[in-house]
């Protein structure tokens, strides 16, 4: 049985800032990242235990194209995976880490 996987209102946001933001910069792009993340996604899906532990029970996948990563916790027992967050690879890994630490999101099915 497959995972179910979940946003978290803060991961939602951000992957619509980032599919607008290349969006703007040529049309197109956009949807490029975002099958770029939905692929990344399936992957997660399939294999979850498969990515590096980042901190504590959050693990972590790197996109090929674009400069982000995808942070995600799982549920082996309920099978759920919830991505917290689409972090470009330029920011500072502490803020995730942190952010990560206090993160207590609400559960959003997509």
């Amino acid at each position: 049985m497959l995972y179910e996987i979940i946003f978290s209102p803060e991961s939602e946001k951000e992957i619509l800032t980032i599919t607008s933001y290349y969006d703007e910069k040529k049309f197109g792009l956009g949807l490029e990242v975002f099958q770029e993340i939905e692929s990344h996604l399936a992957l997660i899906k399939e294999h979850p235990e498969l990515f590096p532990k980042a901190f504590k029970n959050f693990r972590k996948i790197t996109l090929t194209i674009f400069p982000y990563l995808i942070y995600y916790s799982f549920d082996k027992r309920n099978k759920i995976i919830e991505i917290v967050s689409v972090y470009h690879t330029s920011r500072n890994p502490k803020k995730i880490s942190r952010g990560l630490n206090i993160f207590n999101p609400l559960r959003v099915k997509i």
